[in-house]
């Protein structure tokens, strides 16, 4: 602190670690206040962790702006995503509401049919495949699910979320009502190839 009269050696300078430059209050405090206690992704309430985007030993400094507040199921689609090893940046969330009875169709189909071990895994799959081929998914639109039962989170490739959007845009559909519709066209063609 520095005062009118001080000569420059009497000036006492104060250091302050660098969490503490912008507030007092303790960091994991600072960053549930900044996401209004909601995770940072999908909005939600229950269960929720703070958490660092950069970590300390990367150089991350606690700083309202390095971290992030995740729910359960998000912070564990994050870690299950690459292994944890993709940046925060080089991904998103992907929330969308589907019918219960859709919801157990895709357990069963997962569980049954295919090589899948989680929905997060079929709709990254499902996605790349209407990337490489949107014409093949011609029909994407008959296929409807309108129910608003249960919740789906999954962690997508940014790149490819931008890709998937701008092309179902073209066809005036919303991300989620045709990951939705490709997930029962999927189902569809299981359930036929089953006998």
């Amino acid at each position: 602190m520095y005062s009118v009269g001080m000569k420059d050696s009497d000036a006492k300078v104060e250091r302050l670690p660098v969490g503490d430059l912008e507030d007092k209050r303790p960091w994991e405090q600072r960053v549930r206040e900044a996401a209004k206690d909601r995770c940072s992704n999908c909005g939600g309430e229950d269960r929720t962790r703070v958490g660092m985007i950069v970590p300390l030993e990367a150089g991350g400094q606690t700083v309202t702006s390095n971290g992030v507040l995740l729910c359960r199921p998000c912070e564990m689609a994050s870690e299950s995503l690459d292994g944890g090893k993709r940046r925060e940046q080089d991904r998103r969330i992907l929330n969308f509401w589907v019918s219960r009875k859709l919801y157990d169709r895709i357990q069963l189909g997962i569980e049954q049919q295919s090589g899948f071990h989680s929905v997060s895994s079929l709709v990254r799959y499902l996605m790349s495949k209407y990337i490489v081929d949107e014409e093949r998914f011609d029909d994407l639109e008959q296929y409807q699910d309108s129910g608003a039962d249960v919740k789906i989170n999954v962690w997508v490739d940014i790149d490819s979320y931008a890709t998937f959007k701008q092309l179902v845009d073209k066809r005036g559909m919303t991300v989620t009502d045709a990951v939705k519709n490709l997930i029962l066209v999927y189902l569809e063609t299981m359930a036929e190839l089953t006998p």
